[in-house]
């Protein structure tokens, strides 16, 4: 059974008592009460000094009650702005806000405030002669105009870095370049993990906790105490990323920091105390559209000059081999990477050469297929050595010492 609430019906008595301190009756309708409240757009004025509420911004309005809504304040405050750029703001575009009687279409106010801001962004700077700090007199308060000029200072400067040097197990190297690690004067890093610390205690605590002892993924290839271990940038993401920022140390040209999903990284180390330390790496794109089998190499700078630059770059080429292409590095490549690659070229052509007899000819494709290499690269490298001649409407090649053997002057048709 439902109840039924007992609703109170003012008597005669209330309803009199009620109009004499001005409160509006209430009326019955079935069992409810309800007031009879004035509209709330007839209490409500425009809080703009002399407007009346008519007229207003929004279309197909003829009325406001708001600020925001109102002509008059919005053609006062392009006033102002008019006497600070009289140059953008013309006095027809502030006319037409006079009439308040008629509602102001909300787009052509859009257009004069995009004015506005393209003035205040892009104002019309002058120069003094050939100085390059602009002319900002009259423009912007003399405040802005200060805080302008220590930021135009600031970055004119060369952003340096406190890091100096990074500490990787007993190797102590000197940072070359700028990276994203902890701007501290000595870097510390776990020789297995690359995980960053800023002190030597934390690093000593953090290496008796370290469960690795090797980079992760699979090795693919090991000769004595060397190793090379193939790392998925995908599925070992956070190891990927710290090898790239180490890389960034030593490399002007690395930028790919934290993008590492479609890469491949190939580490190579070294067993030493009984752990794989880094040597050095290099990473090649899962899928490259421009054939390029190496991104990025790097030999830590405390391994360098011992041969590891040259067994990466050959590693890298033994891996085009097995995919039945032909390759070339990205560029651009940096100093030592330019070096150790012409390098390596060289040594594939001489060697190749030195096995050919005086009446056989040599082939260019026949050459890039069996070692791998770009035939661009091995016409470039060619040239270079001043081996490759064109001589009565064809290409020769002349040599006079191939592997330390004097045939003499012989010319081998390409």
């Amino acid at each position: 059974m439902v109840k039924r609430r007992n609703i109170k019906v003012p008597s005669e008595k209330g309803v009199a008592e009620a109009k004499r301190r001005g409160r509006p009756p209430l009326k019955r309708r079935g069992r409810k009460c309800q007031t009879t409240a004035p509209s709330l757009m007839e209490r409500k004025t425009c809080p703009t000094p002399g407007c009346d509420g008519s007229g207003s911004v929004i279309p197909r309005c003829h009325k406001h009650f708001s600020a925001s809504g109102c002509p008059l304040r919005r053609k006062r405050k392009y006033v102002r702005a008019h006497r600070m750029f009289p140059q953008k703001l013309s006095i027809s575009d502030i006319n037409d806000h006079a009439d308040v009687s008629k509602p102001r279409p909300l787009a052509t106010s859009h257009v004069v405030r995009l004015e506005l801001i393209q003035q205040l962004i892009t104002p019309p700077f002058g120069h003094h002669g050939d100085c390059e700090e602009p002319v900002l007199q009259g423009v912007a308060p003399p405040m802005d105009v200060r805080l302008f000029k220590e930021a135009l200072k600031k970055a004119k400067t060369t952003k340096e870095s406190k890091l100096k040097h990074v500490v990787l197990g007993e190797h102590q190297m000197e940072a070359w370049f700028l990276s994203a690690f902890p701007s501290v004067p000595v870097l510390h890093l776990c020789e297995y993990c690359l995980r960053c610390f800023c002190s030597l205690a934390t690093i000593k605590l953090h290496a008796k906790s370290c469960p690795w002892r090797h980079p992760p993924g699979k090795e693919i290839y090991r000769d004595g105490a060397i190793s090379i271990f193939e790392v998925d940038g995908e599925q070992h993401q956070s190891y990927c990323q710290n090898l790239c920022l180490l890389a960034k140390l030593f490399l002007d040209h690395k930028t790919v920091y934290y993008d590492v999903q479609p890469f491949l990284f190939y580490v190579m180390t070294q067993y030493h105390n009984g752990g794989c330390r880094l040597v050095g790496y290099f990473s090649k794109e899962k899928c490259s559209a421009m054939n390029y089998n190496l991104s990025c190499i790097l030999v830590l700078p405390c391994y360098m000059r011992m041969g590891y630059g040259r067994m990466l770059i050959e590693f890298s080429y033994l891996l085009t081999q097995l995919e039945g292409v032909t390759g070339s590095p990205e560029r651009p490549l940096s100093d030592l990477g330019l070096v150790s690659y012409r390098s390596y070229w060289r040594d594939v052509i001489l060697d190749y050469m030195s096995h050919l007899k005086k009446e056989d000819s040599l082939c260019i494709k026949g050459l890039s297929k069996k070692s791998g290499v770009n035939a661009d690269d091995l016409v470039s490298t060619m040239q270079r050595l001043g081996i490759l001649k064109y001589w009565k409407g064809q290409h020769v090649v002349v040599h006079d010492k191939v592997c330390g053997l004097h045939y003499g002057t012989v010319a081998y048709i390409v």
